[in-house]
C-alpha cells in the first residue's frame, strides 16, 4: 500500500513520509521496536501539523493519511 505512494506520488513530502511509515513497519517486524511504539509513530505521522501545510495535491495527502490510519488501526 505505501509503495504505491513512494512509487507514484509526485509530492515529495508525501514520498518522504511514506518511507519513514515503511522503514518503521520493517523495524516493527524485526522486532526491532514494540507493536507500542510502532503504532504511536505511525500515529504521530498522521498528527503532524505539516500534514496542512505542506503538498499541493490534498485528496493524494487525505488518501495517504487513511492508509496510514488503516495501519494504525489494524494494530
Amino acid at each position: 500500500m505505501l509503495d504505491n505512494y513512494i512509487n507514484q506520488s509526485t509530492d515529495a513530502w508525501i514520498r518522504e513520509r511514506a518511507k519513514l511509515a515503511l522503514e518503521l513497519q520493517s523495524m516493527f517486524e524485526c522486532g526491532d521496536i514494540t507493536q507500542a511504539d510502532y503504532k504511536e509513530l505511525i500515529e504521530d505521522i498522521i498528527r503532524t501539523e505539516a500534514i496542512a501545510e505542506q503538498g499541493d495535491d490534498v485528496e493524494l495527502k487525505s488518501n495517504f493519511i487513511k492508509a496510514l490510519s488503516v495501519i494504525s488501526k489494524a494494530l
